[in-house]
């Protein structure tokens, strides 16, 4: 199982901007499943927090989708983003032939 996890900024006058875009969503594929969703302030710039965990025989589709979305998002001024996919230790040993 990988968790992704997806943050992204945008300065406090677009919100309505970004609420605008974030509606149109596209549908999140079932191998997809949405842990958290948090947003933090801090007067002049919004921060929020997607967590995903997808197994790990979807992940390029999931990054896949994530990019697609994250993407429309650049039609708010000053949007950026990160996207980090975090897995088990042991799973990541194994992957570098080590465990």
């Amino acid at each position: 199982m990988t968790t992704i996890i997806v943050e992204t900024n945008w300065p406090a006058e677009h919100s309505k901007k970004l609420a605008e875009v974030w509606l149109g969503m596209p549908e999140i594929p079932e191998q997809m499943n949405m842990l958290y969703v948090g947003t933090k302030g801090d007067g002049c710039c919004i921060r929020a927090m997607v967590i995903w965990q997808v197994e790990d025989s979807f992940l390029a589709g999931a990054l896949n989708y994530i990019t697609n979305d994250v993407v429309r998002y650049y039609v708010v001024p000053g949007f950026g983003y990160t996207v980090s996919p975090w897995v088990d230790p042991a799973d990541s040993l194994k992957a570098l032939g080590m465990g």
